[in-house]
Parts: structure tokens; sequence; C-alpha cells
């Protein structure tokens, strides 16, 4: 039986894959239960004395993956619904970065021509707000965009 976690873009990947970047590249990490929907930030990476916050999402499925409608077709298209993700992370990082000013915010995302365009589009505000974006690729490399 297939589950949400089978999918490589599924965000738990997607932590999972940028978490052991991150220690790679020398920083501890703390993580979030994201298969128990926990709240907080998704990733903390400390190097130096400091502080990164990352906000992980990953890429809508076409079908719902859970609940009374498991299975079926959603409605929303998973371009659509990507936007509102990307939104939602930008969003979050922001208020993080509010509430934490001596961190360091960034966003890890799937690699998908979506999110891409998003990022692309939104390169002004990400820059000006010193916002990082990690993308995490189907076989698991890291990059930062």
């Amino acid at each position: 039986m297939w589950k949400k976690e089978d999918d490589w873009f599924w965000e738990g990947n997607v932590q999972e894959k940028l978490a052991a970047y991150l220690e790679e590249q020398g920083y501890a990490v703390t993580v979030t239960d994201t298969l128990s929907k926990s709240r907080g930030v998704d990733i903390s990476a400390l190097r130096n004395s400091h502080e990164m916050l990352v906000e992980v999402k990953g890429y809508p499925s076409k079908k719902y993956v859970d609940g009374s409608k498991q299975g079926q077709v959603k409605r929303t298209p998973p371009s659509l619904q990507a936007h509102h993700w990307f939104s939602d992370a930008l969003f979050s990082v922001i208020r993080r970065k509010s509430k934490f000013p001596k961190s360091s915010v960034a966003i890890g995302l799937p690699e998908f021509s979506r999110y891409l365009d998003l990022i692309e589009e939104a390169t002004w505000a990400l820059e000006k707000l010193s916002i990082r974006i990690f993308i995490v690729t189907e076989n698991g490399e890291v990059y930062e965009k």
C-alpha cells in the first residue's frame, strides 16, 4: 500500500536529506517530527554559535494522502497548492526572523520547476530579507539557490 512517505518529495524526506546535508556542513541539527505533523521549526541548525532556522515544504501530490478522501484526486492542482505552500513558507520565515532576529532563516524545498519559478519571481525579496533557499533533488542531493 502506498504511503506519503514513499514519495521522495514528501516533506519528511526533504527534511531528512536537508538535515543530513547541513550536518555534513558542520551544523548541529535538531528536527521536528514531520510524520506526526509537529508544530515549530522544521530544522534548527547551529554552527559556530550561529543558529539557522529552516522551514521545509514538500511538493503536493495529485491525490489525497490521508483522511477520508485518501486516494481520491484533489480538485486543486499541485502547482497551485505549491504556490500556497511556498507563500506559507515565506511568511513563516519572515515571522520567525522577527521573533528571532539574531538567527538566520531559510526555506528547504524539493526540486520542482514550480518552486524554482516562484523562487525566481521572489528573488528580490529573498535577497533583501536574507532568506536562504535550499533545494533537494530527487536523488537526494542538496544545493543552495
